[in-house]
């Protein structure tokens, strides 16, 4: 494992490999902000799931007032950083400006696709949805191996990027049930913004979200998205703040950003999220969000590369497709039989399996289609009419 130097961590931590440590623990005061200053900017592009990559940058002080924010929600209360997230994205820097805020150990591992080594009494660890198939063990390991009498082991499990996966709810309800103090705290945000609202672990989509105290969070009335009409009640999320960033083709930041994200029932600081416009579709005349059927069928398919993604055909309609990529090998006929006999345990089924696209993936582990398949011009097979759960 590759040992590297606080500087380089900040200015090139996205070319440093999959697996490497920092060790902030020697940094002065002040001397956090005074190497972010010799960076100058740092670039941060959306994935492109739904919509073009765009590059966000930051400052300095920008920067660090995203790391100033992130602690104030997190607490400052750890011994270690551990990120399975890449420093190329804006949720991934964090992690490292975290570490450098707190003058503490950074240890990096892509995805976390091994178990991670915690050490230390009371580790904050960064995650993605992918991450979820070794953090059970790996929180398992860290709460099994302490023997430390004079204070209780604790960790803070951060996730942020997509959905939260149903597994990590349960694996932390889990062991607070068996006396272990772990939190799970989810961050709400984009590279656009940064971090707007956290809440702590669940799966229930009407739980609020706290918003950050230097962020105003305003609806706007836009009445439709991409053509379709929105709820009364639900608004597309504009966020104000010194945090937004600056896109790369303007000469200054935003300071005030509306993005894809739908919200509803604003109340006192708190507000809750629909979803993203792009992934609340009508198909049929009934509402389904992608990103929650795309949690039903992890569940129901565990372990398939896939994304769903809405169709606009001119005869059949706008109807869902399941796309799964190619390279695992799949039968797109047993895979749709499979949907059709569990159809009560999703919001709907797709009315088309294809197995013929390799998917490309973002850095924070969203699947990517390409242009040319988002929008597939030959009539899908004649299906039955798409189940639905009631």
């Amino acid at each position: 494992m590759t040992t590297v130097a606080t500087a380089v961590a900040l200015e090139s931590a996205s070319n440093l490999g999959s697996v490497w440590t920092t060790d902030f623990r020697h940094l002065l005061d002040g001397e956090l902000e005074h190497l972010l200053a010799s960076v100058d900017e740092v670039g941060f592009t959306t994935s492109g799931t739904s919509s073009s990559p765009v590059t966000w940058a930051r400052d300095a002080r920008q920067l660090s007032l995203e790391a100033a924010t992130t602690v104030d929600v997190l607490g400052d209360d750890h011994d270690a950083v551990y990120s399975t997230v890449p420093p190329e994205s804006l949720y991934g820097y964090v992690a490292i400006l975290v570490a450098a805020k707190l003058k503490i150990p950074y240890r990096f591992d892509r995805w976390g696709t091994r178990r991670l080594p915690l050490v230390g009494n009371q580790p904050l660890v960064f995650s993605i949805p992918p991450s979820w198939n070794t953090l059970p063990a790996t929180l398992t390991d860290f709460f099994e191996s302490r023997n430390t009498p004079s204070k209780d082991p604790a960790v803070t499990v951060v996730h942020a990027g997509a959905r939260l996966p149903r597994l990590a709810d349960e694996t932390v309800q889990a062991m607070q049930c068996r006396g272990r103090r772990i939190t799970g705290v989810e961050l709400f945000g984009a590279s656009e913004t940064g971090v707007v609202a956290a809440r702590e672990f669940t799966t229930m989509r009407e739980t609020p979200w706290v918003v950050v105290p230097d962020v105003e969070v305003v609806p706007n009335d836009q009445s439709s998205v991409h053509g379709r009409e929105l709820d009364d009640a639900i608004h597309l999320l504009t966020v104000c703040s010194a945090r937004v960033g600056r896109r790369v083709e303007s000469a200054a930041p935003a300071n005030a950003v509306t993005t894809g994200d739908l919200i509803c029932g604003m109340d006192r600081g708190t507000m809750r999220i629909v979803g993203r416009a792009s992934r609340r579709v009508k198909p049929g005349g009934s509402w389904v969000d992608l990103d929650h059927l795309d949690g039903q069928l992890r569940e129901l398919l565990p372990g398939l590369n896939f994304v769903t993604t809405p169709i606009d055909d001119p005869l059949w309609g706008e109807h869902i497709e399941l796309i799964v990529d190619a390279r695992g090998g799949d039968d797109a006929g047993d895979l749709h039989q499979h949907l059709r006999l569990h159809s009560d345990r999703i919001d709907i089924v797709p009315i088309r399996v294809r197995t013929d696209v390799v998917l490309d993936w973002s850095p924070m582990g969203k699947v990517r289609v390409t242009k040319a398949n988002q929008f597939i011009p030959t009539i899908p097979e004649p299906y039955s009419v798409p189940n639905r759960a009631a």
